[in-house]
């Protein structure tokens, strides 16, 4: 019975002191491993941590909700960026030594609960877990939402903290699927090559293409594109009698720029046997939606 009573005893406080640790976790989108240290040593997140991590949140409906909206969620991870796992006492707003929490497992799941990495928890020292995102391979493609599940003394079941990830290259919609590569419009472009003619200067007006490409995306709310446009082409002729030609189209090698500018440089095609119709290759130069959100909210404020 003494012996039950001791055993009660030493337990009581133990758990006490487990239900007041709560596990946390961030995400430095930029390898401010500087940042991270103070931020550890400092217990509190400055402005200046802001800037180089997010805090994770424990539900995924927010960023969904970010997602559907087309906003720049800031907890998006790239393939150099890392989490950190602290403990943290909630009765001192003090963080302790990750061993402190007495971690049973830490996984990594996409949307659909699969586990693509788990965490080795041998030799856990200092006061965070670090976890460098190019160690796991298998995350989905594009804008996948994840989870980090952590199992840890006095919980019995695990808690999740939600992230997006953000693969190096990512694809234009999701026609094809788990590949870097799709498709996308280019709208409401205009091409020259600068040069005279007796006419003057021609414009090509570019009103709708179709292009295959990829995305690199350098960080979480940037992306240079590279693909191949195949565009619809009206051509001034020479004709006054037919203004407008509608028998051609181009095609070439364009840049996205994050949607903000399209750059191209196409090779004219003339459908027809006039050859007054035939074009030098052209320059091409589009504006992305961005920039028409931008003027529109501008606009409205």
């Amino acid at each position: 019975m003494k012996t039950i009573l001791l055993f009660i005893i030493f337990l009581i406080p133990f758990e006490l002191f487990s239900q007041n640790l709560q596990p946390e976790v961030y995400l430095f989108t930029k390898d401010e491993t500087l940042s991270m240290t103070k931020f550890v040593n400092n217990q509190i997140l400055t402005k200046e941590d802001s800037a180089a991590c997010s805090k994770l949140v424990d539900y995924p409906d927010k960023i969904k909700v970010e997602m559907s909206n087309k906003a720049k969620y800031n907890i998006t991870g790239l393939n150099n960026d890392f989490l950190v796992i602290v403990f943290r006492d909630i009765s001192t707003n003090q963080i302790v030594p990750i061993s402190n929490g007495n971690l049973n497992s830490v996984e990594i799941k996409t949307e659909s609960n699969e586990v693509i990495y788990t965490q080795s928890l041998s030799n856990l020292n200092g006061n965070y877990l670090r976890i460098e995102l190019s160690n796991v391979t298998g995350f989905p493609q594009a804008y996948s939402i994840n989870n980090v599940s952590i199992l840890y003394n006095g919980v019995t079941s695990p808690k999740n903290f939600y992230f997006r990830y953000l693969s190096r290259f990512s694809s234009y919609g999701n026609i094809i699927k788990k590949s870097p590569v799709g498709f996308w419009f280019p709208v409401g472009q205009f091409g020259t090559n600068f040069q005279k003619t007796p006419q003057g200067i021609i414009f090509n007006t570019i009103p709708i293409g179709v292009a295959l490409g990829t995305k690199i995306n350098l960080y979480n709310d940037f992306y240079i594109g590279l693909s191949y446009s195949l565009d619809y082409t009206i051509t001034k002729a020479d004709d006054p009698a037919n203004s407008y030609s509608f028998n051609s189209f181009s095609h070439g090698p364009i840049l996205d720029i994050s949607d903000y500018i399209h750059i191209g440089y196409n090779w004219y095609a003339n459908l027809t046997n006039n050859e007054t119709y035939n074009r030098e290759p052209f320059y091409v130069v589009g504006i992305g939606v961005e920039v028409v959100d931008l003027l529109k909210n501008k606009k409205l404020k």
